[in-house]
This record gives C-alpha cells, sequence and structure tokens, in this order.
C-alpha cells in the first residue's frame, strides 16, 4: 500500500538497461515517469520499453506518467519521431482561439494515449504574473497573467485527455507564476509576490480535474514553517476543505532543491504525508525505494497511522480502476 503512493523516476532507454525498474515493480512502485533523453531516443523505442514495463508488471497497475504540456516542456517532439505539432501555453492563450486549442491538445492527448501512457502531469495554470519567472514565465508555460484564460485552456486540456482516459494533474498549487526563483533549484519564497487571484484556476477546477500538483512553494501568508507540499495548512485546509477538492493530490518531486536542500528525507517523507499527499514523485529510483521504507518504518513505529495510508491507497485504486484496466 505504501509502495502505491510512489511514482518514481529511473534512467534509461530499454527495460533491461534501466536495472532499478524491476526493483521498482517488485516493489509494487504506485506508477513511474518518463522523462524526454533520459527515456526516449525515439518513437519505437519508446513504445518498446512502454509495452516492456507492462509486460513486467504483474501486480496492480502502474500510473505511466509524463510532462506533455507543449512549448517548451514537450515529450513527443519531431526528432522522436512524433507528428503533432508544438504549441506553447503561452502561444495558446495569446491566440485565445479554443476551437483551435481544442484541436491541438486532442491531438496530444491521443498520442498519449496510443503511446501506452496513462497519467499527465498537466496543464499548468500557474498565473503569468512575473513574466522573468525562470521556470514558468520565461518558458512560456503560462496561458496568460489572468484567472479567465487560464481556466478556460486548462479546462480543454483536461477534457481532451479524459476522452482518452488519461489523467491530467493540474500543476503548482497554490500558484507558481508570481516566483522569481525556480524551485527545481533554490527554495522558493513567493510570500511578497503572490496573489490571491493565482488560487482561482484551482478551485474552479477542483471538482473537474482528477489530480492537482502540489509545488515546493514556501508562502507565509499561509504557513510560516512549511513549504506548500508539506504543509497541511495548505493542502488539507485549503485545497481539500476550502476548495471541496477530492481528488488525487501529488507532490511535485521531492529531489528537488527548493526542499531537499533544506529537510533530510525522513522529514520530507512525514510532513508530505501527514499533509495529505497521496502520490509522492521521486526522480531517481534509489531514493524512491529507500523513502517506501522511510515511510514503512514510520507507520511501523506510529509516527503515520495505518489509516492515513488506507486513506490514499484507496482513492489511487479508485482512479486506476476508473482510468487504467484492472
Amino acid at each position: 500500500m505504501i509502495s502505491q503512493m510512489f511514482i518514481s523516476g529511473f534512467h534509461g532507454h530499454t527495460f533491461t538497461k534501466a536495472h532499478s525498474l524491476d526493483k521498482l515493480l517488485a516493489r509494487g512502485i504506485g506508477g513511474l515517469l518518463f522523462r524526454s533523453e533520459i527515456n526516449i531516443s525515439n518513437k519505437s523505442q519508446f513504445q518498446n520499453l512502454v509495452s516492456a514495463v507492462n509486460a513486467a508488471n504483474s501486480g496492480i497497475p502502474v500510473f505511466l506518467c509524463a510532462d506533455e504540456e507543449g512549448g517548451a516542456v514537450h515529450f513527443f517532439k519531431k526528432k522522436y519521431g512524433f507528428k503533432v505539432g508544438n504549441y506553447s501555453a503561452a502561444e495558446l492563450g495569446k491566440m485565445n482561439n479554443h476551437l483551435f486549442s481544442a484541436a491541438f491538445y486532442a491531438c496530444l492527448a491521443d498520442q498519449f494515449r496510443v503511446t501506452g501512457l496513462n497519467f499527465n502531469f498537466a496543464p499548468v495554470v500557474d498565473l503569468n504574473i512575473n513574466t522573468n519567472n525562470p521556470v514558468i514565465g520565461a518558458l512560456e508555460r503560462s496561458y496568460a497573467d489572468e484567472p479567465e484564460t487560464v481556466t478556460a485552456h486548462a479546462l480543454i486540456v483536461i477534457k481532451a485527455y479524459r476522452k482518452k482516459a488519461v489523467l491530467t494533474a493540474v500543476k503548482h498549487f497554490p500558484g507558481h507564476g508570481s516566483s522569481a526563483a525556480d524551485s527545481h533549484k533554490k527554495k522558493t519564497d513567493i510570500s511578497a509576490s503572490f496573489s490571491p487571484k493565482e488560487l482561482t484556476p484551482f478551485k474552479k477546477l477542483a471538482d473537474k480535474v482528477p489530480a492537482v500538483m502540489i509545488g515546493h512553494l514556501y508562502n507565509s501568508n499561509f504557513d510560516k514553517i512549511f513549504p506548500a507540499s508539506m504543509s497541511r495548512k495548505i493542502i488539507h485546509t485549503k485545497l481539500v476543505k476550502d476548495f471541496g477538492f477530492k481528488g488525487l493530490i501529488v507532490s511535485d518531486d521531492i529531489e528537488m532543491k527548493a526542499v531537499a536542500d533544506h529537510y533530510s528525507l525522513p522529514v520530507i517523507i512525514f510532513e508530505t504525508v501527514s499533509a495529505g499527499c497521496d502520490l509522492i514523485v521521486c526522480g531517481n529510483p534509489a531514493t524512491t525505494l529507500k523513502a517506501v521504507e522511510i515511510l514503512y518504518e514510520q507507520v511501523r513505529a506510529g509516527y503515520i497511522s495505518r489509516e492515513r495510508i488506507l486513506r490514499s491507497y484507496r482513492k489511487i485504486i479508485k482512479y486506476k480502476k476508473k482510468y487504467l484496466i484492472m
């Protein structure tokens, strides 16, 4: 049950050479994260890799995840042999042509499903408040600086993927658009730059999207101690209680420096789970396997209740039954 709460990255282009894959599947890992360059060299190779993973897995079906946003964060690139177009969120938001956006995302969703993937960590619903933001604005990952355009396009994405039985996760709660820092690289404090309107897309989409990804974003207005991904005040009080979100709550990668440089792995695991995350993303399989054991020991020691694990496990299985073949 604990293993089901983790989504792990791995290195390698084939099942046999990515030696960690068999260990992750044997452990009953909940999901795998496929990453551009690291796991894909061409279309045929990637489809073989996905097929090999499915063939080797004899347990609960695995969430097969990727970040396919379009624009700079584009998985199905032409250089790999994929024949889908590519538009950034900023380009689509500027055009604001819903029919065009729907056609584009329908193509992406179809390719996603055909390839065998079933969980897309998209769309981004961060508002483009700081256009020089190194990880959002500068990469054209935001549709606009106001909630209406962002929400409308996010809904187009969600609907396109739902038609193909693919889960989506809006990100990065409570909003990464105003930051001046990249949470991959260092602590990201949005206390002074954050605007309440950044919450609007998450609130409006709370009953329409299967998952929300939580950013490693520190905001002292909500929590003076922990970043959002480790904050019960932000996840439970704001997202679950205030917005009524009942879907899967996903942490951003716990090896990102915004948290990894400031907390030990046991503290990250304890606080992330206690805060309410159902799925914990970790890029390194060795760290993932270690984290599984850490959480297991925390439950055995009574720091985290069995009921807390069961709550996430039941939710994970619910969505796997709905979207995956079980």
